[in-house]
């Protein structure tokens, strides 16, 4: 038995099914432990094998020193930006594999020192939010030689995307690993992962993706739930 630290969404308790969904598909003798700030559980991530950094709204950009953006910023929560940069540390402390979707593909950047773009419509990015459709893609390309060209598989395809935020310089001893069509970072791996625990962060979300055969959503979970098991 596998048991996956994930943090809470907060915003829809019904997403948490998809990402348990997603992990079990793959692993059906998974279990899902819930990391939320309203619980004050911090500490149940000591019985977990992994850490998944769940999707949802943005960060306070406090956290990577631009606090003046903060106007720019929707559905911002504090207490769970600390709970999820804590939860973050302790995984790193203990060597656990993560894996950061979304959102937290940007917590992951700013726990490594990294800055985001705190709107990115603003930022001249505007086919990145569903809008009327119900599940918009985009094409992304994968850096050659990176961990995550090693998973999936190919130098490029297309994922969903949903965010309002994303990565603007990467944290340190991070490099971008993909990078969509219009030169926004989609991913984010460690210099050099040789040696180190499995750590990703990719922006779309691989767990709401209709082609669950797809590399970036199939392959994925693949490579994610084999560094646990290893």
């Amino acid at each position: 038995m596998m048991l996956i630290g994930l943090t809470d969404p907060m915003d829809d308790r019904a997403k948490l099914s998809l990402y348990a969904d997603w992990l079990k598909r793959e692993e059906p003798d998974v279990d899902v432990a819930l990391l939320s700030p309203t619980l004050r559980n911090a500490g149940l991530l000591s019985l977990c094998d992994a850490l998944v950094l769940s999707g949802g709204g943005d960060m306070h950009p406090r956290f990577f020193g631009r606090e003046d953006l903060l106007p720019l910023c929707k559905e911002v929560n504090e207490e769970r930006d600390a709970f999820e940069l804590a939860v973050l540390d302790h995984a790193r402390r203990r060597r656990m594999p993560v894996l950061g979707i979304c959102r937290g593909a940007q917590v992951l950047n700013v726990g490594f020192g990294g800055t985001l773009l705190p709107d990115i419509e603003k930022a001249g990015f505007v086919h990145h939010r569903t809008g009327d459709a119900v599940q918009r893609l985009h094409a992304v390309s994968v850096e050659e030689g990176s961990q995550l060209r090693g998973i999936v598989g190919t130098a490029g395809g297309d994922v969903n995307t949903f965010h309002h935020q994303a990565v603007e310089r990467a944290g340190t001893g991070l490099r971008a690993s993909a990078v969509s069509h219009d030169g926004l970072i989609e991913a984010i791996e460690p210099l050099d992962p040789d040696g180190g625990p499995f750590m990703l962060g990719v922006q779309w979300h691989p767990e709401r993706m209709k082609n669950v055969n797809s590399p970036f959503a199939g392959a994925l979970v693949q490579a994610f739930l084999r560094a646990v098991r290893d």
